[in-house]
């Protein structure tokens, strides 16, 4: 099916399955041609988009993920999708959009978080994903539902939170397994990952773990491109091969 180019998903909606469609992906040939350019977690703030859009629209955008839920509310993360579609950006899953987009129920949402199904936490976290559902589109769906867990490319590879020693599935199947759950999330060992990665798999771009926690960008093998924006922050950018920076509007 994937040598084709066509993805058949269904969208299910407290625990119901409400449509099954296939979208078929056009294939961008110049996508291997292109200067990658790396941007870091957006969570919810188009803002931030725009300047990249404007600086890089000719490379290859690929979001680390986390494009949605943070300053923006509900219609900024539904603006962020609908800016990464219209402007054929790529992106990687990050685990704010892992867990709500194949979540069938609030107890399987709030288990993905760790959290009690019947807790006061775990209803906000799922009312707060139903109005952002209630803003996307099918087609924005079955975009979210398409994007990988990690990119690679000669050399580098992009992922939200960290590599394993061996990748899983590119790709969510109808529900994440245990190691694409741990590639887009787990990252508590008492060793933060990136200090002993020694570069199996390219040099790795990445989000997921804020700046101002972790308090370094570069890694040997490794860069972190979350730059606090769900705190007020920016986005981290860098082109491949080159320097992190910041990107102001205007």
């Amino acid at each position: 099916m994937l040598k084709c180019g066509r993805r058949t998903f269904c969208i299910f909606f407290n625990g119901v399955n409400r449509e099954e469609f296939s979208i078929v992906k056009s294939r961008d040939f110049t996508a291997a041609t292109r200067t990658p350019v790396f941007v870091g977690d957006i969570h919810a703030r188009p803002e931030l988009l725009d300047p990249v859009i404007q600086r890089y629209g000719d490379k290859r955008i690929i979001l680390l993920g986390d494009l949605l839920d943070g300053p923006g509310g509900a219609h900024g993360s539904a603006e962020c999708v609908k800016i990464a579609r219209t402007y054929g950006l790529e992106m990687v899953l990050g685990n704010h959009e892992l867990y709500p987009i194949f979540a069938t129920s609030q107890a399987q949402l709030a288990q993905w978080w760790g959290d009690d199904p019947a807790s006061d936490t775990a209803r906000k976290i799922w009312e707060e994903w139903i109005a952002v559902y209630s803003l996307l589109s099918e087609e924005d769906m079955a975009w979210l539902r398409s994007c990988p867990v990690y990119l690679q490319g000669k050399g580098w590879t992009a992922v939200h939170a960290k590599v394993l020693d061996t990748l899983p599935a590119q790709y969510v199947g109808a529900t994440p397994t245990a190691a694409q759950i741990e590639l887009v999330d787990k990252t508590d060992a008492p060793e933060f990952w990136a200090k002993s990665y020694d570069g199996k798999h390219g040099h790795v771009y990445f989000g997921h773990t804020r700046l101002s926690k972790l308090g370094v960008v570069h890694f040997e093998h490794a860069t972190l491109l979350d730059w606090d924006a769900k705190k007020g922050g920016t986005c981290g950018v860098c082109v491949l091969g080159g320097t992190p920076h910041a990107l102001s509007r205007g």
